[in-house]
């Protein structure tokens, strides 16, 4: 191809991404101001709380996506006609609302059957209502079909319409329902603006197709979901083992570097996504030039992204969340190298993705997940949050080693001039293809389970045990003998519940707290935590330790250190005097924090069986099937071009 036709296409190629990365960056303006925002209005137990509906709504999100963004992109995308879009429209909706459908009456089972989420499940019931958007915003029909400025403007205008209602509307925990509604609504609004200006355009419209249509959609993007769900759970993953191995200090300085990765990754994953249509529409061997320019283009954006993060983290840190944060530094310059292999890894399953071998990638970042679930829960143990961002880099570099070991086997496997064609044509993932893979390797199979529910049993016996008690403060303002009225009182404790809530790890509370109980303060102060009762001003003060007596003693001594402490610290800075009670005594724990007994081993033996199938099935994947099968001359044909492709996109 000539300069003068690349640059052009270039140009092309590069508007296309950045009229992306312009609705995504306004997209994630959500995230990154509502976080700070949030976490000074609702307190550390009510950010725990709108986190864990966030996660579940996410993963809702994700079942309801079902892989649905690559696949029904790359099927509209090659449509060659009205009626072939019409048809791959309405197969998407309907699979996509079936799974909505589903996917809501099990959260909400959940949400109101579990003692811990059952206060809650009305919150939750929002977000599954507002999460039918997911199911009905065609993002895949407007990006096969280049509507770029469109779909910027929905994501960018959805988002901003979000944000200033969090920020105009959510002032106290009281609002926490509200704060809700407002981080899942944009994908509701994005539905009905773009079927609004869809419809008139008469290309396709909003129907529903038989079952039969959904069904087969849904099988061709079953390993695209297998993609998604692992990715999701990756970053779920290191949170949630850093908040329960080595408590939540560690997760918090850990969730700023999280956040800001995140953004990156949304947009550049759109970017993608845009990018996927042309290189499904062009795969022809004598062209590989645009193929050259997207992957090189997606690996210098990672790479300049990542850099970027690493080295403004000094003075972006303090700056964004404060002087306390300055711990994050590291972890957020180490995940700005996660970033820059994470480019590599995703470059490479996009070129899987682009030439339909969908079983590839899913398999190596479903074992990439089991990896990072693995390495992180001891690097969390050991180091903390620095520990998990360091396994974090390691999860992104087994990755891409795994994703291009795959490419390579499969390169040479394919060769015209080697004596052995092992592909199979169109790379697709079924329970066959994962059945014969467990019977061709029994042996590797049977091993792994043994070792790895063996080695899950043993951890759990040998690991250290904590145990958490807690205990429920009320707060109230002394009004007798004051011109304050009751209400009056009630709004001043509710502006002011989350400060109240930081004092409780005040040096003053913390130090004596510390001397009476015998440890260091660092200790106790990583061993306490604190958390506000939504819609209440009642505190939540919790405290783990290595036996449940030592747990109690800590509780019972930051609960009456704090009392005594509350009003008079609360009239020196110039407010009214408090009263605070104690509304629930702690308890000693019955049980430990960590999995023990029959839950331990029942966890372990599905770790056991879940890594030995993907091991299997990786293997499998990498080596070929044992059995050499006789292909037709018309299918070698196909695969020697298929090979050429693969040769020249490799170059």
């Amino acid at each position: 191809m000539s300069r003068s036709r690349l640059l052009p296409q270039a140009r092309r190629l590069g508007g296309d991404a950045a009229l992306v990365s312009v609705g995504q960056i306004f997209s994630y303006a959500y995230p990154l101001v509502s976080l700070p925002l949030l976490s000074r209005t609702l307190g550390v137990e009510g950010l725990g709380v709108f986190a864990t509906i966030l996660v579940i709504i996410q993963l809702l999100h994700v079942w309801t996506d079902f892989g649905f963004g690559f696949s029904a992109l790359q099927r509209m995308s090659t449509a060659g006609s009205r009626e072939g879009r019409q048809a791959v429209a309405a197969a998407t909706i309907t699979a996509k609302l079936a799974l909505w459908a589903s996917g809501s009456i099990v959260v909400m089972i959940v949400a109101f059957t579990v003692p811990s989420l059952r206060d809650y499940g009305w919150y939750v019931m929002i977000g599954v209502l507002a999460s039918i958007g997911v199911a009905l915003y065609p993002m895949w029909y407007l990006q096969a079909t280049g509507q770029f400025r469109l779909l910027a403007s929905l994501t960018a205008g959805s988002r901003l319409l979000a944000l200033a209602g969090l920020v105009l509307t959510v002032r106290s925990p009281a609002q926490f329902g509200l704060a809700v509604f407002w981080q899942f609504v944009p994908f509701l609004l994005c539905a009905i603006v773009s079927w609004a200006v869809l419809i008139p355009q008469g290309d396709i419209r909003l129907r529903l197709s038989r079952p039969a249509g959904a069904v087969d959609a849904l099988r061709d993007s079953l390993p695209l979901f297998v993609n998604l769900i692992s990715g999701q759970f990756i970053v779920i993953s290191s949170v949630l083992l850093l908040s329960q191995v080595s408590g939540y200090r560690q997760a918090g300085l850990f969730t700023p570097a999280d956040r800001l990765v995140s953004a990156i990754h949304g947009v550049l994953v759109a970017v993608e996504q845009a990018m996927l249509p042309r290189l499904s529409a062009d795969r022809r061997p004598e062209e590989p030039n645009q193929r050259k320019l997207i992957f090189g283009g997606l690996i210098c954006c990672y790479t300049v992204s990542g850099i970027t993060l690493a080295v403004i983290a000094p003075v972006l840190i303090p700056w964004y969340l404060g002087d306390e944060f300055s711990e994050a530094v590291p972890v957020v310059q180490i995940m700005g190298l996660a970033v820059v292999l994470s480019g590599i890894a995703r470059t490479l399953v996009l070129h899987l993705v682009s030439l339909g071998r969908f079983t590839a990638s899913s398999v190596v970042i479903a074992m990439a997940a089991v990896w990072h679930v693995a390495t992180a829960a001891f690097a969390a143990s050991v180091w903390g949050a620095i520990g998990v961002a360091v396994a974090v880099c390691g999860t992104q570099l087994f990755m891409a080693v795994g994703l291009w070991i795959v490419i390579a086997r499969r390169r040479i496997a394919t060769s015209p001039s080697s004596k052995t064609r092992r592909l199979e044509g169109r790379d697709q993932m079924g329970i066959s293809f994962v059945w014969e893979a467990i019977r061709g390797r029994i042996a590797l199979f049977v091993i792994t389970v043994i070792v790895v529910t063996g080695g899950g049993i043993a951890l759990g016996a040998i690991w250290p045990k904590t145990y958490t008690s807690s205990a429920q403060i009320l707060l109230g303002v002394r009004t007798s003998g004051t011109t304050i009225d009751v209400q009056s009182a009630t709004l001043y404790l509710r502006e002011r519940v989350a400060t109240y809530a930081q004092i409780v790890k005040a040096d003053e509370i913390i130090d004596p707290a510390a001397e009476a109980t015998e440890s260091s303060p660092d200790a106790l102060r990583r061993a306490v935590s604190v958390g506000i009762i939504p819609e209440t001003v009642v505190l939540e003060i919790s405290a783990s330790g290595a036996s449940p007596d030592q747990a109690v003693e800590r509780v019972d001594v930051v609960s009456a250190r704090f009392r005594a402490q509350l009003s008079a610290l609360n009239v020196r800075t110039g407010g009214p005097r408090l009263v605070a009670a104690e509304v629930s005594s702690p308890q000693p724990a019955t049980v430990p924090d960590q999995l023990h007994g029959t839950t331990l081993y029942v966890v372990s033996a599905f770790v056991g069986l879940l890594v030995a199938v993907v091991l299997t099935t990786l293997v499998a994947v990498i080596r070929g099937p044992r059995r050499r099968r006789r292909e037709e001359p018309s299918r070698l044909t196909s695969q020697e071009s298929e090979y050429e492709l693969l040769d020249s996109a490799m170059r």
